[in-house]
């Protein structure tokens, strides 16, 4: 029953098309630490940024980035949660 309800969740993420670098780093936000560690054995590259961004204020690493950020509507959202 959990898969068909989270399956029932995603066409309604899907209907708000989000682009799927999107889909995958709210995946890594959400993740636990084993689901996170098979993430990080498919997509290493996009575990590293999604740490890095993290880590940067704003999620933007470079200057057009941050120039972008500064001038968006769009404001960055609640951060990954700290483990421990």
């Amino acid at each position: 029953m959990a898969h068909f309800l989270a399956y029932l969740e995603s066409q309604a993420l899907s209907r708000g098309d989000p682009g799927f670098y999107a889909l995958l780093f709210a995946m890594i936000r959400k993740a636990d630490d084993i689901n996170l560690a098979l993430i990080d054995r498919a997509w290493p590259w996009a575990v590293d940024e999604f740490r890095q961004r993290y880590e940067a204020p704003g999620g933007a690493l470079t200057d057009n980035e941050k120039v972008f950020l500064d001038k968006s509507t769009i404001k960055p959202s609640a951060r990954w949660p700290k483990k421990g």
